[in-house]
């Protein structure tokens, strides 16, 4: 039974954080009042309360890269993609890409978009990653044509909203101190305290 992604909650639920994940990253809670709240979570460094936090940074190395193996609509591998992931000096951990989207963007199957539910682990210098789809995939995807962009879930990993080094899209505010690589609800929607970080 899969979970609402749009779900009632009340004041209390939006202090609650977790170490392990109950509902899929980006789902929507509203409360009495018109707040609104995103399910995330929080990056390896703990987040203070009342931060404006960013999506997590996309690798490089995983756009635009080649299916492994012919995928096909009828078979027994339908359910995952064998990708082919080149001069990635960047160690991925086992789930990165959980709740995220798989996105074909040339040859067969182009224009598709595939959610991800699970993703193993990728080490670096390794030369193919296996990703798992939450619904078999439309057209066939080949390994001479194809082309696919892995886009992280913008809820998992979030971290303050930086000036240096580079920045995302901002996903929310934290209402609570959130402890790192904890899941909390992130307000999106509504009034909330945003405390200035740094300069």
């Amino acid at each position: 039974m899969s979970r609402s992604l749009n779900i009632k909650g009340t004041t209390r639920e939006i202090f609650q954080i977790s170490a392990s994940k109950s509902f899929p990253l980006g789902t929507r809670m509203h409360i009495p009042g018109g707040r609104v709240f995103r399910y995330a979570r929080a990056t390896s460094t703990a987040i203070a309360v009342g931060r404006v936090v960013q999506a997590p940074y996309i690798y490089q190395g995983l756009r635009e890269i080649a299916v492994n193996a012919d995928v096909y609509t009828t078979g027994t591998n339908n359910e995952y993609v064998d990708l082919v992931v080149l001069s990635n000096s960047v160690a991925i951990g086992l789930d990165e890409f959980e709740d995220g989207v798989l996105i074909v963007t040339d040859g067969s199957g182009a224009g598709h978009v595939y959610g991800v539910t699970s993703s193993e682990r990728f080490q670096a210098g390794s030369s193919t990653m296996r990703v798992y789809l939450d619904a078999k995939v439309a057209v066939n995807l080949l390994s001479s044509t194809s082309r696919v962009s892995l886009v992280k879930n913008r809820f998992r990993d979030v971290e303050i909203s930086k000036s240096a080094t580079y920045r995302t899209q901002i996903v929310g505010v934290t209402p609570i101190a959130v402890t790192s690589s904890y899941y909390f609800w992130a307000a999106t929607d509504g009034p909330c305290a945003v405390l200035q970080q740094d300069t």
